[in-house]
């Protein structure tokens, strides 16, 4: 009796979660992408290397490679430039799928991309309870996404760290404010005034007929 409600909910998982899964990854990288490797060593003489307490924080959108520490796949710290930035966002975007197409081959739903969002958003019933504000609330995400999301159980820390970083960095410790303010006319092209911002990167708000602005419009 059970099965064909399940089967159904699964198949509307596998169309809808998975686009939720891209949005996240979407918001997730255009967060993260200016974040690189600025150079080998900044010399910090804490007691723990980590890119939250790196002295190159200052100087933009760059950690150095000691803090960041070794990437499992190269074998060894990684090169001056290396995107840290847009590995975090992917790793963390790509268990977001996961979650869909688990959902999908089980029928059961735990936790969905989206809520995975409203995480990052501190919305709905994590409101308040994940701390973006200083370096004491890393512990507390980690600590709960980890043990909550079991596609997240596995994921190096330092991505979640790269991600952390980005959102606490942004104006509004939020993953939308961190997006908006790394992204600049690439982010404004993913947020809500898409049709706007592509006006005005093409000329004037007399354009409306230009092609691209129809199919952003709806009207092709």
């Amino acid at each position: 009796f059970f099965s064909p409600f399940n089967a159904r909910s699964s198949m509307v998982d596998k169309k809808l979660l998975v686009a939720q899964a891209g949005a996240l990854t979407r918001r997730l990288v255009l967060a993260c992408w200016p974040w690189r490797i600025g150079r080998e060593d900044c010399a910090c003489d804490g007691p723990s290397r980590s890119p939250l307490t790196c002295n190159d924080l200052g100087a933009g959108y760059t950690a150095c490679a000691a803090c960041y520490g070794h990437l499992t796949a190269l074998g060894g710290p990684p090169p001056k430039g290396f995107p840290v930035g847009l590995v975090a966002a992917q790793s963390i975007g790509e268990r977001g799928t996961q979650l869909s197409m688990q959902s999908f081959h089980t029928g059961v739903r735990a936790i969905t991309p989206r809520m995975v969002t409203d995480l990052f958003e501190r919305r709905g019933k994590w409101k308040g309870s994940m701390v973006f504000d200083d370096l004491a609330g890393f512990s507390e995400f980690v600590m709960w996404i980890k043990g909550n999301i079991s596609a997240f159980k596995d994921l190096d820390e330092i991505h979640l760290k790269m991600v952390w970083l980005a959102i606490h960095r942004s104006s509004g410790k939020t993953l939308t404010s961190a997006w908006t303010d790394s992204a600049g006319s690439i982010g404004r092209l993913a947020g809500t005034d898409q049709l706007k911002s592509l006006i005005a990167g093409i000329g004037t708000s007399d354009d409306l007929m230009h092609p691209v602005v129809r199919v952003m419009a709806g009207s092709m």
